[in-house]
């Protein structure tokens, strides 16, 4: 496939062709502006004369075609570029910038500045599309959409705003014959806007993925929807809740398309490839060639459709020959590509091995990995399946065969290491948490052995006097039951001893008597005449054990007994 390059020093971040005009405009991410004149393809190769005394006599050289030529160069903004567009006529360039500014440039004299907007949005402009000679959408990385009224450049108004949409705008297209704007956006929809009346006609349901690029085909009967995964989703015109179809095949994100003709489509992947499509019938036509180890970022033919262009991250813009796709055949399409193609550093020579490679044709079977990249065995079926997916039934020369295989490898091979370090992740996690639960249940344990190794303390710290009182008047049921025993073993000692006086019961109780007078009986102490001051100190143990913590009921209800039966100074309580 014939191409030029146009090298810049910077990368390029925008590109687009003149509408009436064989000029290519290029942004880069320094803010600088050119513009290219593209030249015809003139389709003859000069003929080279090897140089006296060269061992090299069967080996012509191809010079590079050049088909380029700078119109002017300016700088418009500082700021990095976000993109541009022309208007139908061409004799207004609109150019968003990374400060959220628009400006207004005049083609015609040098790219002239007529009019800058600054903060035409809140947020950096990610999309802008010329609509018709009077209103201009762009979006911006908010989600939000403007559309303006550009009849005259220093008096712009907004007529639409909206909303809709929660993350950045990915593209923006609009249907040439009607009045309806395609708008792709992050949050994973594609949504249909009447620009006309400034109203939202639908938005899709979440396509569970992120589309990036958006192209009516099929005379507007259709729309085709280039996403992160690889595939293209075919929307029915009209039916915009849902796509129709899917069209897979490319083994990486579907950044870039253009329309070719109403049934074809020129596709640029992550990959680097550029790929003829047909779409219903859905099928590979053929790759046109290789934008070296970077992803196509933008597609676009020119006025008379003689030239496309493609850019990617590798600071080259590629012009492709387009009359030359035209005519390519599926059964041979894919098989020419030359070296050329694939080494962007080559100097376009041809050392007789291209028409070998041409007539090469490599069958799936045949299908091997690079020697430098170590796979499985089901890691190696996982290429060949999906280098099968990429190319189509016809493959590639080896030349070209090699990059895809080496490219669906690394893809392989770099998915395979990011799922190993989302397990160990994982797992590090599982264990982090696993340890934090333990430590959390030691520290639990000692804290409550400090609170129980507390409490022991504070019940060791009560006097001798009142760890006696609570001694005594903790007596369990046993030590009751025993003292019962006693008293009964002595009341029937009394009974059995026939020296006694026989026991009857009296009519009236008499008063009760001093227990000492009953000789067989221990005797009670009496109180001193310091009972007062005992009451007090059982008062102030009952007050302390209420206050503590598990204080003992009994002990505080015999205490009071004692006092009411001995002294009868507490009461009432």
């Amino acid at each position: 496939m014939k191409s030029d390059r146009i090298e810049f020093q910077h990368q390029p971040v925008a590109m687009e062709f003149h509408p009436k005009e064989n000029l290519l405009a290029t942004g880069l991410v320094t803010g600088e502006l050119y513009v290219h004149r593209i030249l015809p393809w003139d389709g003859t190769l000069p003929a080279v004369t090897p140089a006296p005394n060269s061992l090299t006599t069967t080996k012509p050289v191809r010079p590079r075609r050049v088909v380029s030529q700078l119109a002017f160069q300016t700088r418009p903004n500082p700021k990095s570029c976000r993109g541009f567009s022309f208007n139908p006529d061409g004799t207004r360039l609109y150019l968003a910038s990374k400060d959220k500014s628009l400006s207004i440039l005049d083609p015609a004299c040098d790219g002239k500045v007529l009019h800058r907007y600054a903060d035409a949005h809140d947020e950096p402009i990610t999309a802008i599309q010329s609509l018709d000679s009077q209103l201009l959408a762009t979006g911006a990385e908010d989600g939000s959409l403007k559309i303006w009224d550009v009849r005259t450049p220093r008096k712009m108004a907004v007529t639409g705003d909206f909303s809709h949409h929660r993350d950045y705008i990915s593209s923006i297209q609009a249907d040439p014959t009607g009045r309806t704007m395609l708008v792709t956006s992050g949050d994973g929809t594609l949504s249909a806007l009447d620009y006309r009346r400034s109203k939202l006609i639908h938005q899709s349901e979440d396509l569970e993925d992120e589309p990036l690029c958006v192209m009516p085909i099929k005379k507007q009967k259709w729309v085709a929807v280039g996403m992160e995964a690889g595939v293209i989703n075919i929307f029915k015109w009209g039916a915009w809740g849902y796509y129709y179809d899917r069209l897979p095949g490319h083994p990486d994100a579907v950044s870039a398309m253009c329309r070719m003709d109403q049934d074809t489509l020129c596709t640029g992947a992550g990959d680097g490839i550029i790929r003829v499509i047909s779409v219903h019938p859905n099928s590979l036509v053929g790759i046109v060639g290789v934008h070296g180890d970077f992803p196509i970022e933008k597609l676009d033919f020119s006025y008379d459709g003689n030239h496309l262009a493609s850019m990617s991250h590798d600071n080259i813009i590629k012009i492709w020959d387009a009359n030359q796709m035209r005519r390519m055949d599926p059964e041979q399409s894919n098989r020419d590509l030359d070296s050329d193609d694939l080494d962007d550093d080559s100097d376009d020579e041809d050392d007789g091995k291209g028409q070998q490679a041409k007539s090469t044709t490599v069958e799936p079977a045949e299908l091997k990995p690079l020697d430098e990249i170590i796979l499985t065995p089901k890691e190696e079926a996982e290429v060949k399946r999906r280098l099968l997916a990429a190319v189509g039934k016809n493959m590639p020369p080896p030349q070209v065969l090699n990059v895809l295989t080496k490219r669906i490898a690394e893809q392989i091979r770099a998915q395979k290491v990011k799922k190993a370090e989302k397990a160990a992740a994982e797992q590090a996690a599982s264990e982090a948490k696993a340890q934090a639960e333990a430590e959390a249940a030691v520290a639990a344990a000692e804290a409550k052995d400090k609170g129980k190794e507390g409490s022991d303390a504070d019940w060791s710290d009560v006097d001798d006097e009142d760890g006696q009182a609570i001694s005594q008047n903790n007596t369990t049921e046993t030590d009751k039951e025993r003292e019962a025993q006693g008293e009964a073993s002595a009341l029937q000692t009394l009974t059995d001893d026939p020296d006694a006086a026989p026991i009857t019961a009296p009519s009236a109780l008499p008063a009760l008597e001093p227990l000492s007078e009953v000789s067989t009986l221990p005797a009670v102490r009496k109180p001193e005449d310091d009972s007062e001051s005992e009451g007090e100190d059982q008062l102030r143990r009952i007050v302390r054990n209420k206050k503590r913590k598990g204080g003992n009921y009994a002990m505080n209800k015999k205490l009071k007994e004692n006092l009411k039966t001995n002294n009868g100074f507490y009461s009432g309580l």
